[in-house]
């Protein structure tokens, strides 16, 4: 009966078996390994040199090789040789196979500690959200304690209970659509929109213009400029209409077919289709930079310079909240749940308010100048901001309030837009436009189109069906397809 040892699979010279496994061994090979690791190679219990049993079998004598030139010297020498290889990668192997068990335990111990971050987070998010509503009957909320209230400076609720609600009812439906939905069949595809090129270029529309808006058709557009704004057809180029007591235009936004203007006097104003102004909505601030749409389509946020914001009611017009800061406001924009708002600073920072409290839920640090633009995707957790001092275009990712990823630009960067379904992000400069797709089953960016056109604002067509820039110089142009 033929024996093999079981670390080098040849047949032994010195043949021993393990009182602990049976197994068959070559003598000098498991004398290493016991001094090495003093245990059994195959069942892994404790063993010595004692614990063997030599084996009695006949051996063939070899020949004493003369020297270590000869070849069997040289067949020695390659034996034990291979003989302490066999020995290293049996050991290889084993440790191997203890690495991959310790990895697999210590990829499931980070799994289950993300989970129990994420449940404590979520925890303490609703702990923050009962603690903010808990009031006290008979007793005012600047006195914790019986008797005088202190002599502080406190400051008002943010906003009334009935608009709370209405936000949370918006952020919980908006929220759980968002989880669910999928990009439509019919939408632009990043073949398509890399197809795109100039099919319309406008005269000048509104000298100086700063602020463009479209409408959800996509086809009638708020251009504003330094000193009126005008709705304009941007498929066929003809003005509808001249806003005539709009002012100095800061910025402009749509509610469903009703335009809104936002002038740097600080008086908002809705406007019926003939141009005459539907509703005055005075917020008590001066130098208004930014106004943004509640996904209610009921709210409106107002920002000024002096860093102060104000939520305004569309249908009443009254002013329901207003929040100040220290810092000096640039634009701001409304998560698309409604239930935070954004604010770019003149100092290179984002703050993330709470709409329904007013108090400062994250702080992002850009490390670049003036934000000029900012805009939330329509996934939910992330930010696109552009800064005055560079040509860069910065991805925030809410979940860590950090600087994910950088687009290089072209030239210093104006404006930033995201289509609707959140994969493509377009962003204009003085050196032209560019557009960015997010590969959702790469994880990964590519640039699919860039125009030499200057310009200080973009929009978002329909489906992303076509892009409309707009320069300083008041001419608009339109990148679609060829039809």
């Amino acid at each position: 009966m033929s024996m093999v040892c079981a670390l080098s699979g040849e047949v032994p010279q010195y043949p021993v078996i393990s009182s602990k496994s049976g197994a068959v061994f070559e003598k000098h090979l498991i004398d290493s390994y016991i001094a090495e690791n003093g245990k059994d190679p195959l069942s892994g219990e404790p063993l010595t040199p004692e614990d063997l049993i030599e084996v009695k079998s006949s051996k063939i004598v070899r020949p004493r090789p003369p020297n270590i030139t000869s070849i069997p010297a040289l067949l020695s020498v390659f034996q034990q040789e291979w003989d302490a290889l066999a020995l290293e990668t049996y050991t290889l192997r084993e440790q191997l196979a203890t690495t991959r068990q310790e990895l697999s335990t210590a990829l499931y111990q980070n799994d289950a500690a993300t989970r129990v971050v994420a449940r404590l987070m979520k925890e303490r998010d609703e702990a923050r959200e009962a603690l903010a509503k808990i009031n006290i009957p008979g007793r005012p909320a600047s006195s914790a304690n019986g008797g005088d209230a202190m002599d502080v400076d406190e400051k008002p609720a943010a906003v009334p209970a009935s608009v709370v609600q209405k936000i949370e009812e918006t952020h919980g439906d908006l929220s759980a659509k968002r989880k669910k939905r999928k990009v439509p069949a019919d939408w632009t595809s990043a073949q398509t929109v890399a197809a795109f090129e100039t099919t319309v270029t406008t005269d000048v529309i509104a000298p100086m213009s700063r602020c463009m808006a479209l409408d959800p058709t996509g086809t009638i557009a708020i251009v504003g400029g330094g000193s009126n704004a005008v709705l304009l057809n941007v498929k066929d180029q003809a003005t509808l209409t001249e806003l005539k007591e709009a002012g100095s235009i800061a910025d402009a936004v749509w509610s469903g077919p009703t335009p809104v203007t936002a002038a740097t006097n600080g008086i908002i104003r809705t406007w019926n289709q003939d141009g005459s102004a539907e509703k005055t909505i005075d917020p008590g601030m001066e130098q208004l930079v930014s106004v943004a749409l509640h996904p209610s389509g009921d709210f409106l946020a107002a920002a000024a310079k002096n860093g102060t914001w104000a939520l305004c009611d569309l249908q009443s017009g009254e002013t329901v909240a207003k929040i100040t800061s220290s810092d000096e406001f640039t634009v701001a924009r409304f998560h698309p749940d409604g239930q935070l708002l954004g604010v770019g600073t003149s100092e290179g920072g984002v703050q993330i308010y709470d709409v329904r409290t007013g108090q400062v839920m994250a702080s992002v640090n850009t490390n670049g100048g003036a934000i000029t633009s900012l805009h939330f995707s329509e996934n939910g957790y992330w930010l696109a901001v552009s800064s005055a001092t560079d040509k860069k275009t910065r991805l925030v990712d809410l979940r860590t309030t950090s600087v994910t990823k950088e687009f290089d630009g072209s030239g210093k960067i104006s404006t930033v837009r995201w289509d609707l379904s959140g994969q493509f992000l377009a962003f204009a400069g003085d050196e032209g436009v560019v557009i960015q797709q997010y590969v959702k089953k790469e994880k990964s960016w590519r640039e699919i189109k860039r125009f030499d056109r200057a310009a200080t604002v973009v929009e978002w067509g329909a489906r992303a069906e076509h892009l409309v820039a707009g320069g300083a110089e008041g001419v608009l142009t339109v990148y679609a397809t060829a039809e």
